[in-house]
């Protein structure tokens, strides 16, 4: 694949069975950490408490949910 916007991330997406991309955890791990996600001061508590990196909150890029709409974060 030519390597023409490393910032789209898509030298972190593979290949499925039928040829299509498809994203793997490192591909979510990096959409997560774009500044566009990141907490504003007008975040409210939700959204800190479920934000990644945020204490007791995880975000498994490896549970299959996580493909589908991040439904793979685990907040306390």
């Amino acid at each position: 694949m030519l390597n023409f916007w490393t910032s789209c991330g898509h030298q972190h997406l593979s290949r499925n069975e039928r040829g299509w991309m498809s994203a793997t955890p490192d591909y979510w791990r990096l959409w997560l950490e774009r500044p566009e996600l990141a907490l504003v001061e007008e975040s409210c508590k939700a959204e800190k408490r479920i934000a990644p990196g945020a204490a007791g909150c995880t975000f498994d890029a490896g549970d299959a949910r996580a493909t589908q709409g991040f439904q793979g974060r685990r907040c306390a």
